[in-house]
């Protein structure tokens, strides 16, 4: 057993998956290409109107189309490993064969404990100016996996991690799910030491107790700071529409895996509940949730010594920004207007920020032109 993991218990019976910086100013344009319908890209323009481009590329303030033909696949999740790899993780369903597969085992009798779910974890490479055909990476006998976060583990307390990845990812069972139960999320853990090509499961380190709550865990987010591993997601529904999709803070040892502490983040600009015209109110009545409209899908990276945070809105047609000094109140940037992006009647899901040179950014997410439930491409937002 590696020394990083000596004190953790790698027999353990899991149990207990997925409903997740970047700076913007007055320059950026608003120019976005949100999909491919009908084989052509959709530009949002400053109206906020979609209509139709045969341009395939921009170089600012657009979507680039990045792996299509995909049956529901998002939560891209994007890493440049040692010697300059640079790889993305994303969770779903590549094609109909991953969900007729498993739902082929439970009708013969398979217990769903005893099988692979059908949401598993896929990689893919940058390669020549291109992303690869992605390849499983991970799957997991008993649940359906997503969601996947990946992080290089520091060597600072004196252990050698540098060959290591972790990964933190979605985990339900598959149990609840053929139980109708989708407020059982929570989140797993696993490393690898082939730069993410395969994963040794650790087992799910973030139950329905979540350290808060009762609330589980849904859609991580993995930043390393100083010394330990902070890790944001968003909660379950609960019972109590106040208590329901909170956003938390999970601080962990570099081992990956001891819980320090948890905590609920603070929001303290209030969204809108109307935007575009489009009433949100049922997403954020007064006594939903207190500081306006739920958000889920987190994702945090730092930017020039601050906290950013990307999100969906619940329906999966907004992405908000907000930003922090501590990481753990959030308020919005003074240069911002949420949500930053629109996707209109169309759904943009789980994003994630990767900083390029300069002022640069580019936001990867998952697209779907139809519904929220098939997302068939990924694809990156750059601007500055």
């Amino acid at each position: 057993m590696p020394q990083f993991l000596a004190s953790m218990n790698t027999n353990t019976v899991f149990a207990g998956r997925r409903f997740p910086l970047l700076r913007l100013d007055a320059r950026f344009v608003l120019g976005l290409v949100v999909g491919i319908i009908a084989g052509i890209f959709l530009v949002s323009n400053r109206s906020g109107q979609f209509e139709p481009a045969r341009a395939a590329t921009y170089t600012d303030g657009s979507a680039r189309l990045l792996l299509w033909n995909l049956r529901n696949m998002y939560a891209p999740w994007v890493l440049e490993y040692r010697g300059g790899v640079k790889r993305m993780w994303m969770g779903g369903w590549l094609t109909d064969a991953d969900r007729a597969n498993y739902s082929r085992m439970i009708q013969s009798g398979v217990a769903p404990s005893a099988t692979v779910g059908p949401d598993k974890i896929f990689y893919s490479d940058f390669i020549d100016g291109a992303w690869t055909h992605p390849v499983l990476s991970f799957d997991k006998v008993g649940f359906h996996v997503n969601d996947p976060t990946v992080i290089q583990p520091p060597s600072s307390d004196g252990i050698d991690r540098s060959y290591w990845l972790y990964m933190y990812y979605t985990a339900i069972r598959n149990d609840d799910i053929e139980h109708g139960d989708w407020n059982r999320h929570t989140i797993g853990f696993a490393s690898s030491l082939d730069g993410g090509r395969t994963w040794t499961d650790h087992g799910i380190i973030i139950t329905q107790h979540n350290g808060v709550d009762t609330g589980g865990a849904w859609s991580p987010s993995a930043l390393v700071v100083d010394n330990e591993i902070w890790l944001y997601y968003h909660g379950n529904r609960m019972p109590d529409p106040a208590e329901s999709l909170q956003n938390y803070r999970s601080r962990f040892n570099l081992n990956g895996w001891q819980l320090i502490e948890t905590d609920r983040l603070i929001f303290h600009h209030r969204e809108p509940c109307v935007w575009g015209g489009t009433s949100l109110a049922y997403l954020c009545p007064p006594t939903y949730n207190a500081d306006g409209l739920v958000k889920v899908n987190l994702d945090v990276s730092m930017r020039d010594g601050a906290f950013v945070l990307l999100a969906n809105d619940p329906t999966s047609h907004f992405i908000l920004r907000f930003v922090s000094t501590d990481g753990l109140n959030w308020q919005r940037s003074p240069h911002d207007t949420n949500p930053i992006l629109n996707a209109g009647p169309y759904f943009v899901t789980t994003p994630h920020a990767e900083a390029g040179a300069g002022d640069r950014y580019s936001i990867y997410f998952g697209f779907s032109g139809a519904d929220n439930s098939r997302f068939d491409s990924i694809h990156s937002w750059e601007f500055h």
